[in-house]
């Protein structure tokens, strides 16, 4: 078995086995927002920036050159606050 060296990169740049890109409607290129090693980190990390991604934002969870999921955004515009929220967030305003 060879492990990597430390420090070592895969064929994207990565130091980690899962990646999470971003892109949006006008980007040509994806943009990296995260990594980690753990499939299941990096599953449940995708879920919970799906819930914050606006809907015309394109997020990819890929294990190196494998794309594992690809979704838009799920967020929704809340015009009291100015921003975009989780859609499961009640709106709780007195």
């Amino acid at each position: 078995m060879v492990l990597p060296r430390l420090g070592s990169t895969n064929f994207f740049g990565d130091h980690f086995n899962h990646a999470i890109d971003e892109l949006g409607p006008r980007d040509t290129k994806a943009t990296k927002i995260g990594g980690m090693n753990h499939a299941g980190a990096a599953q449940a990390a995708f879920d919970y920036l799906l819930l914050l991604t606006p809907p015309d934002r394109q997020l990819t969870l890929r294990s190196s050159g494998h794309v594992m999921r690809r979704e838009m955004g799920k967020a929704v515009y809340d015009d009291v606050i100015d921003r975009w929220v989780a859609p499961n967030q009640e709106k709780r305003y007195g």
